[in-house]
């Protein structure tokens, strides 16, 4: 059985972990770093961090390895894979910062994607069960029921990922033109026209929070609190997951909804990428939750 090499020394400037995570925008750091995380702990048989892995001292049985374990975990193929782009991409890091060979690289990457699909997770959200939530935070009145419509209606009209939501920063919001702007993955930039409704429960929020700069939505107690290295206050992801959880649903369960209430509405594809930020086609498909309904509706022909 082949372990992962343990971590010789501290972490340093020439550490592969560090210098992957500052390439990513910030959502996307989380979702990494516990991939590495998620490695590292298949290979030591127990809870470790990615810290505590030397990276570049891996090779193709370390690599082949890790890809086996998963598999025999039964994680689905996609969950495998985005695993393996983590650990393809610190090894990249390792080779950049000359700490592996290229010839050890090469070999230590050369692992197949693991093939198969599973039916989707997540779900649709009726219009109306957001609608009720939001006049029911409204009709609250409370500082907290103010910032959280805001949140739902942002992620009712945008489909903006969770990350994006919580770094958002007042100074995104154009008031003239109507719109926010998103950076997301791969740190690709977008603008979202919004809806009247969101528009107003956003300006409701902030004659509460002021238009002072710093970040969009903030904690309004001590908990779940984010802090960036300038020491500003953001919502951390698992706050955003909780008010949303309310409605027994995720903030991607948004993204989902949105993506088939635009198909339906029979809306350019292209359109919705641009709306969403998916840089894939056939990703962006994978949100359409109405599969399901088309299925048992054809069925139903049979009756």
């Amino acid at each position: 059985m082949h372990n992962l090499p343990a971590r010789v020394g501290a972490a340093g400037p020439a550490d592969p972990v560090e210098s992957y995570m500052r390439t990513l925008a910030p959502g996307s750091r989380r979702t990494q770093r516990e991939c590495l995380d998620h490695i590292a702990s298949l290979m030591k048989n127990a809870k470790t961090s990615a810290d505590e892995v030397s990276w570049h001292l891996m090779r193709y049985e370390h690599t082949s390895e890790v890809r086996e374990r998963m598999c025999k975990k039964g994680w689905s193929a996609s969950y495998i894979n985005k695993h393996l782009a983590a650990l393809r991409r610190v090894l990249k890091e390792a080779w950049l910062l000359r700490l592996m060979s290229a010839e050890d690289y090469q070999a230590a990457i050369n692992v197949p994607a693991v093939k198969g699909t599973r039916v989707p997770r997540g779900k649709h959200i009726p219009a109306d069960v957001v609608s009720t939530a939001v006049g029911e935070l409204e009709s609250d009145g409370t500082h907290l029921a103010t910032r959280n419509a805001a949140i739902l209606a942002l992620f009712r009209y945008t489909g903006m990922r969770r990350a994006e939501l919580g770094w958002a920063r007042v100074e995104d919001y154009d008031r003239e033109a109507g719109e926010i702007r998103v950076i997301g993955k791969g740190n690709r930039e977008r603008r979202i026209p919004l809806d009247g409704r969101a528009v107003r429960l956003l300006e409701a929020w902030l004659a509460v929070r002021g238009d002072a700069s710093g970040p969009l939505f903030i904690p309004l107690g001590g908990k779940f609190v984010r802090e960036s290295t300038s020491r500003e206050r953001y919502l951390c992801g698992q706050a955003i997951a909780d008010i949303v959880k309310k409605i027994d649903a995720t903030p991607h369960d948004f993204r989902r909804t949105l993506v088939g209430d635009l198909l339906d509405a029979n809306v350019d594809p292209a359109t919705i990428m641009d709306i969403t930020g998916h840089a894939s086609y056939r990703v962006m498909l994978g949100y359409d939750r109405r599969k399901g309904a088309r299925a048992r509706d054809a069925l139903a022909k049979l009756a």
